[in-house]
């Protein structure tokens, strides 16, 4: 795979779908948040004109037709109780209306539809006479409470007052359904709401060009940024590779060829306790062997194995089995890639498992650790666990200030769009969890 070429990046990716995800989640918000807000809107408008039409509709009733009647029933007329019935059924037939009550200032009732209620008091605590008409929308209980059976459902009351001719103020209630009331907000919802959506529409489809051209050019960003990340990570890892070798068929053999020179030479010396030139040689083989070996160990840190999705796995695996030689660290290793990942994806990981069982060996002072990899279609996923002393409280101070690895593994993590993240309080194990996109 070329490095630097537009495929090594994969598709335009999740940078961008989300965007257009967001985008559409935006959208759908905006559509269900000006249909929620025109519902209320609509509902408290409709509520509020309906409330104000039943008191306009109260006055003139009262006013035109039945102010009268209230007073000739006062002075005594018993003809008034049949026109007062008269004028309340005609408005049940051409209107909501369901029933009426005429009180004066002790509640006593003066009218009601139910005959047998008059000349009686209706509560034993009245309330005064509003100084001004109102209406109110009651519940299917308060309404059952006030006018009994005749109770439909939810109901609009009108209490007003009424003046009759000789000065009296009498109080009168209205009782209508709430069928003008859900017919018009019923009506205003729909005009709100196809006014409100049609203006987001259009709003939305002004602002679809910008969002297109912005989307490609996030696009063309995303690319050339992972293409230019590409780069980089091939360029370092051919100067990786080209450092490996030069120590591997220079140092490497320099020092190899030196320790089977002191070899042979301290087999020429005899053995004992005073030959120190013999203890002498033999000390210095040692040297040069650990050196040897040490440089063996940095030369597969430098340059490490394949590090593709299929040769990841393996790569681990080596890599904790040379912890358990070196450091006496049980390393239990699971790697499950049930998607591939892009070979800069494998390359941070390796180097994150690396960085992790560092600290264990030089800080934690643990006797095992764990390292879990597995992956799913956005993303690989790393977690590193020991039964060591944990992380120091200043850990976050030290990373900021840049003086342990984690620094360089959260910006190389960071660069591919990843996540680390460090846990662990101290004297209770550390755990380290690294999320990277695999592409």
């Amino acid at each position: 795979m070329a490095a630097g070429s537009p495929r090594d990046a994969g598709p335009p990716d999740r940078t961008v779908r989300r965007a257009v995800v967001a985008l559409a989640m935006g959208a759908l918000v905006a559509f269900a948040v000006v249909v929620v807000t025109s519902t209320l809107v609509a509902t408290h408008i409709a509520r509020d004109e309906e409330l104000a039409e039943a008191v306009r509709s109260g006055e003139v009733l009262a006013s035109t037709v039945l102010v009268t009647s209230i007073q000739a029933l006062v002075d005594g007329d018993p003809q008034a109780l049949t026109d007062l019935d008269d004028a309340a059924q005609v408005r049940r037939r051409v209107g909501a209306m369901v029933a009426t009550r005429v009180l004066t200032r002790d509640a006593r009732v003066i009218y009601a539809d139910d005959h047998s209620l008059i000349g009686k008091p209706l509560s034993p605590n009245p309330p005064a006479i509003p100084a001004a008409p109102h209406a109110t929308l009651i519940t299917v209980d308060q309404a059952e409470s006030e006018i009994g059976r005749a109770a439909t459902g939810r109901m609009v009351k009108v209490d007003m007052p009424v003046q009759l001719p000789d000065g009296t103020t009498v109080r009168m209630l209205l009782y209508s359904t709430d069928e003008r009331l859900r017919t018009s907000e019923s009506a205003l919802v729909v005009r709100l709401i196809i006014l409100s959506t049609g203006a987001v529409s259009l709003l939305l489809l002004l602002n679809l060009p910008v969002s297109v051209w912005l989307l490609r050019r996030v696009s063309k960003a995303h690319l050339e940024r992972i293409r230019l990340l590409s780069n980089e990570i091939a360029a370092a890892d051919r100067e990786r590779r080209n450092i490996a070798r030069d120590l591997h068929d220079g140092v490497v053999q320099d020092l190899a060829g030196a320790g089977y020179a002191l070899e042979a030479l301290a087999g020429t010396l005899p053995q004992g306790p005073h030959s120190v030139a013999r203890q002498m040689l033999d000390l210095s083989h040692d040297a040069v062997r650990r050196s040897t070996r040490a440089l063996r160990t940095l030369i597969v840190d430098v340059a490490p194995p394949d590090l593709s999705s299929e040769g990841l796995p393996a790569a681990i695996a080596d890599l904790a089995a040379r912890w358990k030689r070196d450091h006496g660290i049980d390393v239990d290793v699971t790697v499950d890639l049930r998607t591939p990942v892009s070979p800069q994806a494998a390359t941070v990981m390796y180097r994150a498992v690396r960085e992790c069982l560092t600290n264990t060996a030089a800080h934690s002072g643990a006797h095992h650790a764990t390292i879990t990899i597995t992956s799913d279609p956005d993303d690989v996923h790393l977690i590193a666990e020991d039964d060591g002393c944990g992380f120091p409280p200043d850990t976050a101070e030290r990373r900021r200030n840049g003086h342990i690895g984690l620094n360089l593994l959260a910006g190389a993590v960071a660069d591919l769009g990843g996540r680390l993240h460090i846990d662990g309080p101290q004297g209770g194990g550390a755990v380290v969890r690294c999320t990277i996109p695999v592409a």
